[in-house]
């Protein structure tokens, strides 16, 4: 997903979640927007591509606007953390969306990766995918350490099969959202309900995103395991088998902080 696609419409999983980019509006009206929707007890999450500086973004955390930033966006690890900071004062929360390989130096308009451990023992939610390209499993677990430590989140969305270094992340506290593109034996489904108790045992939570259909008794193991499962196929007939796992999947949804502006999307 785009992280600098405009939503203004109050986000499925959370009716009380209203996502703006922060080119939609000036600023002193969009202070306004997030002071009004939080005395309404109401959320607003702001897409951050740069177009407010940094002050200004401490201003709408410290409001109450749930930041949603990334390395497109700004590159300074001050400025992450002092925006961190506020969000916290304001009981918000600061989501970073890491785009690209970890780099091990600092040079121009980057984030290192001893950035992305620091955000995360600040407070500051870190977000990642594979999808693009693979991390390194060894810095994915000195991150969800650092993360552990600062009581934020590792969010990762992973693509490909699946291996035991899942396992290890979930037990180090990351949260995990993984697809039934990466079942592709019985064996795959054992590994992934085992991961899932990994997790629960932590306290965090994995994310299964039903693409395509899957033979029963996998997804009645999956569900039995635990793990949020959000249905990305068409709606079934009511005769159908799937029927039931459909409804009980609406009713458990993972909380705004599991995923990174919008749970449709498998970034």
């Amino acid at each position: 997903m785009d992280t600098n696609e405009s939503l203004t419409e109050d986000r499925a999983g959370d009716p009380r979640t209203m996502i703006i980019r922060d080119d939609q509006m000036d600023f002193a009206a969009l202070l306004d927007v997030v002071k009004e929707r939080r005395r309404n007890h109401r959320r607003l999450g702001l897409i951050d591509s740069g177009a407010f500086d940094p002050f200004q973004m401490e201003w709408l955390g410290e409001a109450g606007a749930d930041i949603y930033t990334s390395n497109r966006a700004r590159q300074s690890l001050n400025e992450f953390v002092l925006i961190g900071r506020a969000a916290t004062k304001g009981d918000a929360v600061t989501a970073y969306f890491h785009h690209g390989p970890f780099l091990s130096e600092e040079k121009e308009k980057t984030v290192p990766f001893s950035a992305l451990k620091e955000m995360g023992r600040s407070g500051i939610d870190v977000h990642l995918s594979n999808k693009h390209g693979a991390h390194e499993w060894e810095k994915l677990e000195e991150l969800a350490d650092a993360c552990a430590a600062g009581a934020s989140r590792l969010v990762i969305y992973h693509h490909g099969p699946l291996g035991p270094e899942i396992e290890s992340l979930a037990r180090r506290g990351a949260w995990i959202h993984v697809s039934d593109a990466s079942l592709r034996s019985e064996a795959d489904v054992v590994l992934l309900t085992d991961c899932l108790a990994a997790a629960r045992a932590r306290g965090v939570q994995l994310i299964f995103h039903l693409e395509h259909s899957l033979p029963l008794a996998w997804l009645e193991d999956i569900f039995a395991a635990g793990a949020f499962v959000l249905f990305k196929i068409p709606p079934t007939d009511y005769r159908s088998r799937l029927r039931p796992f459909e409804q009980a999947s609406k009713k458990r949804r993972p909380d705004f902080r599991a995923t990174y502006i919008d749970a449709t999307f498998l970034l």
